[in-house]
């Protein structure tokens, strides 16, 4: 009796590429884009039905049929942090590199658009392979997430306007080097280790125990009236962005707290990792502290304080190996 290959989870494959021709218009570059070390890649696809109940004369209490309407698509992605080529995208923002030796300094600034990306994500199979080509990607919203013993995390939530089949797919770029695909011995991930977080100018690392600092694009999405486009969504308008943050910190004192109780801004914030010569740098403006609670609990150890900050923009400039502008696009 013949066996059966199942797709299997370590056999899969995600690329992404700049669309530089047309919002919707997948790059036709030859090969394409490696993020860092994807981990999960989940489409939230969803075709919208509409129930149509007619005046038919049936006399039965059941539906008359379910008619396709919008189809929407979508995906969510996450990923170990190895540069901020990819993140950097996703936030809306464009770079300019400096320096004329290891390690050069991407200074990133926020654009006015958002740039839309074309995905391939999917499984490889001995004889089958299979996957989907996702098209007018564009973030909604993402984290940079730190937990003790871990590698820090990138994730990110699309809305996309289209998804086809695929039954193979693109090799990695080869030779620019903030595209192309780096091994760990190469460009090692970012772990939660390696960060430092400042409050207040004050290195409060020694203390967190998890942190996550947030941005969310509030994209503004409709179905187009447009019959070039079809029964799917015109590309999605970025509003205004919004930044925030949270840490959990082992409680030692009431400075945190006192910050709270002012009300006022807090200066000389920032979350940086640095492994080396690399670090990716995050200075916060405007923030202001939400919530700065902790429980009084007399099972509890340690006691532990859950921090919530808003943040009106964040500042990024990351010192990399990489030698070739984030602006590059795969062609």
């Amino acid at each position: 009796m013949a066996t059966t290959e199942f797709f299997l989870g370590r056999r899969s494959v995600f690329n992404y590429a700049v669309e530089n021709v047309a919002y919707g218009t997948a790059n036709t570059a030859v090969t394409w884009a490696w993020p860092g070390f994807v981990q999960k890649f989940t489409g939230s696809d969803n075709q919208e039905l509409f129930e149509l109940n007619p005046m038919d004369g049936v006399d039965a209490r059941t539906v008359g049929e379910y008619y396709p309407m919008v189809p929407k698509f979508g995906n969510t992605l996450e990923m170990f942090l190895q540069h901020m080529r990819f993140p950097m995208l996703c936030m809306g923002m464009t770079d300019t590199m400096t320096g004329a030796a290891d390690p050069y300094t991407h200074t990133f600034v926020q654009a006015d658009v958002l740039q839309s990306m074309s995905f391939q994500a999917g499984h490889l199979h001995s004889s089958a392979d299979f996957g989907k080509q996702y098209v007018g990607n564009v973030c909604n919203k993402g984290d940079f997430n730190f937990a003790k013993g871990d590698w820090v995390r990138f994730s990110a939530d699309f809305v996309a306007q289209n998804a086809t089949k695929l039954t193979s797919y693109k090799s990695y770029q080869a030779s620019i080097e903030s595209l192309k695909q780096h091994t760990a011995a190469i460009i090692r991930p970012y772990k939660s280790s390696d960060l430092t977080v400042k409050i207040n100018n004050v290195d409060i690392s020694p203390y967190v125990t998890q942190a996550r600092l947030g941005f969310d694009n509030q994209l503004h999405v409709d179905e187009a009236m447009d019959t070039a486009t079809g029964e799917l969504i015109s590309q999605p308008a970025p509003q205004v962005q919004k930044w925030d943050a949270g840490i959990t910190v082992k409680m030692h004192d009431a400075a945190i707290w006192d910050l709270f109780k002012a009300g006022a801004t807090v200066s000389n914030c920032s979350f940086k990792v640095t492994n080396g010569t690399n670090n990716i740098t995050w200075t916060l403006s405007g923030v202001k502290i939400k919530a700065a609670n902790e429980p009084i609990d007399i099972s509890q150890g340690i006691v532990v304080q859950d921090l919530a900050l808003n943040i009106t923009s964040v500042a990024i400039v990351e010192n990399a190996a990489i030698d070739t502008d984030y602006d590059t696009v795969c062609a």
